[in-house]
């Protein structure tokens, strides 16, 4: 339920390159008897961005319950690996803890947890700020709840003055996700990486969850398009589109406005 299937199944590519950009289009299988997705990756020529469109078809003769999820392990910066600066930059006033072993968060290991039971206020929680990794003591993993609060979330590591963001529409991609290993107690890089290499992940899916499951009824498609890009020296995100981030802020007595912008400009 957690990891699926298709992260271990063999995939196909095809690619086009015009003046506009290059697309990368990658598909699980050709076959009828069921569910089958197809991704266009698409690189714009004139934006710093990554355009990614899920096309989710149902060619059977009955509707499919099923958990579609994508997941980027993000480490932005020079570091390959977060630094303590780092920052999840979700949105919901609440999450909902899938698994930790930080025992100062309700739901934490040995408890494990079958719903969205355990929750905890965002982004602080009995007076620590959950959202920076370097407050965390072990591994947490966490849904906004009850679904996405707005059409953006990434992270931000301000040791590194660079991050990610993630632009989708929410009343179509639902679920929220943040994991990380850990700061204090961390879960070790070695016990995946020979080069001391690290991340955080940030997932979006269709169901609100990883206990939860969408349904595709039967002959149907269901497709969107969301947005990946990184942004530098910019301190926080009040507001991201698919084009820009905006944050807004006071500084000494006066309203401050910092923008950052996909485009490519000539001044």
């Amino acid at each position: 339920e957690e990891h699926g299937y298709e992260w271990g199944t063999p995939w196909h590519w095809d690619a086009i390159t015009s003046t506009a950009g290059v697309t990368v289009t990658v598909w699980d299988t050709n076959a009828d008897d069921r569910l089958k997705v197809t991704l266009d990756l698409f690189l714009p020529a004139d934006r710093a961005a990554l355009r990614i469109t899920p096309h989710l078809e149902n060619p059977t003769g009955a509707a499919i319950d099923y958990k579609f999820w994508s997941n980027a392990a993000l480490a932005p910066g020079a570091t390959n690996k977060p630094t303590e600066g780092l920052e999840f930059l979700f949105n919901a006033k609440e999450m909902s803890i899938h698994s930790t072993g930080d025992n100062r968060l309700p739901g934490a290991s040995p408890i494990v947890p079958d719903g969205p039971n355990y929750r905890i206020s965002w982004p602080v929680y009995n007076q620590v700020d959950f959202s920076r990794l370097g407050n965390w003591h072990e591994w947490a993993g966490f849904f906004e709840y009850p679904q996405a609060a707005e059409n953006f979330v990434g992270v931000y590591d301000h040791n590194q003055n660079a991050g990610v963001m993630r632009i989708f529409p929410r009343h179509v991609a639902r679920g929220v996700k943040g994991f990380g290993y850990g700061w204090e107690n961390a879960i070790p890089w070695s016990l995946w990486s020979d080069e001391d290499s690290g991340g955080v992940e940030v997932h979006g899916g269709v169901a609100t969850t990883f206990w939860d499951t969408a349904r595709l009824e039967a002959g149907t498609v269901l497709s969107w398009t969301e947005t990946w890009y990184p942004i530098r020296n910019i301190d926080g995100v009040s507001d991201a589109t698919e084009e820009a981030v905006l944050y807004v802020f006071e500084q000494q007595g006066k309203v401050q406005v910092d923008v950052h912008t996909i485009l490519s400009l000539s001044l």
